[in-house]
């Protein structure tokens, strides 16, 4: 039998190489960006269709933004106000939305 090793000895491994440490690192932000954002916007029981009306967009560019593609300041702004939230950026570049403490009050599309 061949000798298993869980996911985490893997990657702990893994993330030793600088080059693999600094990529995984870039992949992780989206991840987390992408997380935060489809979670708020289940939480606000909207679809990506009605967010991107909300905001001014097209479906397929949320569905962009919940892979992790992180969009520009105007429309984090647009996705803040629409979602009543609060988004952090940290210095490494990594958005997190989380709820504002009032209710939700959108744009008009």
């Amino acid at each position: 039998m061949a000798n298993l090793v869980s996911f985490k000895s893997y990657l702990d491994e893994k993330l030793k190489d600088p080059d693999f440490a600094a990529e995984f690192d870039k992949g992780m932000i989206g991840l987390r960006f992408a997380a935060s954002l489809a979670i708020l916007r289940e939480k606000r029981g909207l679809t990506q269709a009605q967010l991107a009306e909300f905001v001014g967009a097209k479906q397929p560019m949320i569905a962009r933004y919940e892979k992790g593609q992180i969009p520009s300041v105007p429309m984090l702004q647009k996705l803040t106000h629409a979602l009543s939230a609060v988004f952090t950026m940290k210095p490494d570049g990594s958005v997190i939305f989380e709820p504002a403490e009032s209710e939700p009050e959108r744009l008009a599309a």
